[in-house]
């Protein structure tokens, strides 16, 4: 049988809780034992990584540039993240998102007027549009940069957004 990721992570809890719980109940009855050496560091490991490639994009994301192709193809910025401007937003909950979100003065999301649904599957992105087939595109992580390539009607446009904290 094998074991998925998220199988492996449940097992690996299962398992510490039964040494803690183990540990816990020889102290209980006097039974003297010896302390479970931990190690200095644990590995650094992106929950994310654990969950799934699809969940790596859960979060707020700030808008930092728009390209788009040209009509002689080549790229032309459409929008440029500059300081004092109006700074947009996506957010990425479960499987829905805002596209269309924006800051305020003090780098916070305010309230996304619409949400659409979005499905991922390996790097491919589908965005669901109003009166429209979906958006499809590739997506990709770098260093809490997120590049989304989408193309339509024969033209490529590029959303680069940077990841910023967000507790919901």
């Amino acid at each position: 049988m094998q074991y998925t990721t998220p199988m492996r992570v449940a097992l690996t809890i299962l398992v510490i809780l039964i040494v803690l719980g183990g540990i816990a109940v020889g102290y209980l009855v006097g039974v003297t034992q010896k302390p479970i050496p931990l190690p200095g560091k644990l590995p650094d490991v992106e929950l994310s990584s654990l969950l799934g490639k699809e969940n790596q994009l859960q979060g707020l994301w700030k808008v930092e540039q728009i390209l788009a192709e040209d009509d002689s193809g080549n790229p032309k910025t459409i929008v440029q993240s500059a300081p004092g401007a109006t700074e947009s937003y996506f957010l990425f909950e479960k499987d829905h998102v805002c596209t269309e979100g924006i800051l305020d003065i003090h780098r916070q999301p305010q309230p996304c007027r619409f949400y659409t649904t979005y499905s991922v599957k390996g790097n491919t992105i589908l965005i669901d549009q109003p009166s429209k087939p979906a958006a499809e595109g590739t997506w990709a992580i770098t260093n809490n940069t997120l590049e989304i390539t989408v193309t339509e009607n024969h033209k490529t446009g590029k959303f680069v957004l940077r990841r910023l904290p967000y507790e919901e």
